[in-house]
């Protein structure tokens, strides 16, 4: 079950955050996008998890900008954020488990994560958003 919904409009182009990663280590969150095309960065860095050290990438997009339209779950203590990549301002949905908690809402610098594509590159949102460009 969800505790609230929020939408969050960010402009094409734009990361949430250009240099660091969001993190929770009690909230999961729901993204699901309604306008525009984004691509959501999650990487997992729990010890105990399967995925530990993995980065996935997920292209979420309105019905008329991409594939189908889809949600994504974000397990607590993955960092994760999101770049916008269509041309247009995108709009996303979150649908939490949890009532917003200011504690519960961390940030992780890139640096300090070290988060890397399968090559051993940095992790860098505008490498993303020029993969994923169309057009």
């Amino acid at each position: 079950p969800f505790a609230q919904v929020y939408t969050s409009t960010t402009s094409p182009g734009v990361a949430r955050d250009i240099d660091r990663w969001h993190v929770h280590q009690r909230q999961t969150d729901r993204f699901y996008c309604v306008a525009g095309r984004i691509v959501v960065a999650i990487a997992d860095v729990r010890p105990d998890s399967p995925s530990n050290g993995k980065l996935m990438l997920v292209e979420l997009a309105a019905s008329d900008d991409g594939p189908a339209p889809l949600m994504v779950t974000i397990p607590p203590q993955t960092l994760h954020g999101f770049v916008v990549t269509s041309d247009s301002p995108a709009t996303l949905l979150n649908f939490p488990n949890r009532i917003y908690d200011a504690d519960d809402e961390g940030r992780t610098l890139f640096t300090d994560a070290n988060v890397t594509f399968p090559n051993g590159e940095p992790f860098d949102y505008m490498k993303i958003a020029g993969f994923y460009q169309r057009g």
